[in-house]
C-alpha cells in the first residue's frame, strides 16, 4: 500500500485519471475508488487482462475524464489467486 500510495499521490492530480485491472487487492482498491476520487481522480476498470477491447474501452472511459496518467496491473491478483 506504501507503494500504490506513494506512486498515485506523486503523479496523480484532480483532473487526471487512472485505470486499474480487476480484481485488485482492497486496499488498493479503496486508494482508486474512494481516496483518490476525493481529490479529483476518475477511474475506470478492466476485468480481462488478454481483451485488448476491455482494456481500450477503460482507457477510453478514463480519459473521457481526464488525462490518464496511470495504468495499474496486478497480477495475480491479492489474496483472490
Amino acid at each position: 500500500m506504501a507503494t500504490h500510495s506513494a506512486i498515485a499521490l506523486a503523479h496523480l492530480r484532480p483532473g487526471y485519471s487512472v485505470v486499474f485491472s480487476r480484481p485488485i487487492y482492497g486496499g488498493t482498491n479503496g486508494l482508486y475508488t474512494g481516496l483518490m476520487p476525493a481529490f479529483g481522480v476518475a477511474h475506470a476498470e478492466f476485468t480481462d487482462g488478454c481483451d485488448r477491447a476491455s482494456i481500450e474501452a477503460a482507457v477510453e472511459e478514463a480519459l473521457s475524464h481526464g488525462p490518464l496518467k496511470l495504468i495499474v496491473i496486478e497480477t495475480p491478483a491479492n489474496p483472490t489467486a
